[in-house]
């Protein structure tokens, strides 16, 4: 959770926001632990989607769109 919110203070702001909530979400399921794991699965490939497409539009954004 702490890396979700971290990604919603930094540049990728909205497109972090599936991840803090899919975070929370395996937070309040502590009590099933087979969907709190399912859950936390969910939000770390939603971070790493989150910053490799951040990186592509970053790269994207220095050549000039060329």
């Amino acid at each position: 959770m702490v890396t979700a919110i971290l990604m919603v203070l930094s540049c990728f702001f909205v497109f972090a926001v599936p991840s803090v909530i899919l975070a929370i979400m395996a937070l309040s399921r502590s009590h099933d632990h087979e969907k709190a794991v399912r859950y936390e699965r969910y939000a770390w490939i939603s971070i790493v989607i989150t910053l490799v497409g951040g990186v592509a539009i970053g790269l994207a954004v220095m050549n000039g769109g060329e």
